[in-house]
């Protein structure tokens, strides 16, 4: 279908989820299909670009993951890094104008992870055509904890009364500055928000597929940006 029959969202976000029971069906180990899942996410990206979609977020990687066992967790960190390097020198980033942005608790990576999202967040700074922002060491209770800390400490520095506290400021706190996400698609057959951006996510239209991501095809996203075309949004109204 072409983009120019749908009502498309300006803001997309996806929960990356199915990773390990994917890697468990396809190759007889969970921890395989992590990498399928990083190889996804630039076709996926792709795709967006195709229909115009000039904002894209994506959860990889939730404050809850690092509780997962150690061989996994390095699994994924190794993954980073590959896949950041690889981002900093890919020649179609940089035609593009890609910028990339990390939303999380990114102080929770190690040195070197941490390290090279810095490096693609300066490689790709000053570009504004196409905007991915990874939600990294993310949370929602999480981030709403850590705004209310961060007024807190303003208010009793005097910085901010509390009776004064708006929406803005609330906004500000935030670990990053992010329009309000219009669609959001979860893989996996899992329906539960898991606490992603309750905030921006607020008035989001959720599709939910039965898929895992690393299997997810243009027909599964062409499906959900047609069912979004197809809703009435109200915004509480």
């Amino acid at each position: 279908m072409s983009s120019m029959k749908l009502q498309l969202p300006k803001h997309v976000a996806f929960i990356l989820d199915g990773n390990r029971r994917f890697g468990k069906l396809v190759m007889g180990d969970r921890l395989a299909g992590h990498r399928f899942g990083s190889d996804k996410v630039l076709e996926v990206l792709r795709w967006c670009q195709e229909y115009d979609i000039r904002e894209v977020t994506m959860w990889v990687f939730s404050t809850d993951n690092f509780n997962r066992p150690e061989k996994e967790v390095s699994l994924i960190m190794q993954l980073f890094i590959e896949k950041l390097k690889a981002v900093v020198n890919n020649k179609d980033i940089h035609k593009q104008e890609v910028r990339i942005n990390f939303c999380g608790r990114t102080d929770l990576f190690p040195q070197k992870v941490q390290q090279s999202m810095s490096q693609v967040v300066d490689a790709t700074k000053g570009y504004s055509k196409f905007v991915v922002n990874m939600a990294v060491g993310y949370g929602g209770h999480q981030e709403i904890l850590d705004v209310a800390k961060s007024l807190a400490r303003k208010a009793v520095a005097g910085e901010l009364s509390p009776d004064q506290i708006a929406s803005k400021d609330f906004e500000a706190a935030m670990y990053l500055d992010l329009p309000d996400i219009d669609l959001i698609i979860r893989t996996g057959g899992v329906r539960r928000t898991s606490g992603f951006m309750p905030w921006k996510g607020a008035y989001a239209e959720w599709y939910f597929t039965e898929k895992f991501w690393p299997e997810l095809d243009k027909t599964d996203f062409i499906r959900a940006l047609t069912d979004y075309s197809e809703r009435k949004r109200r915004f509480g109204k």
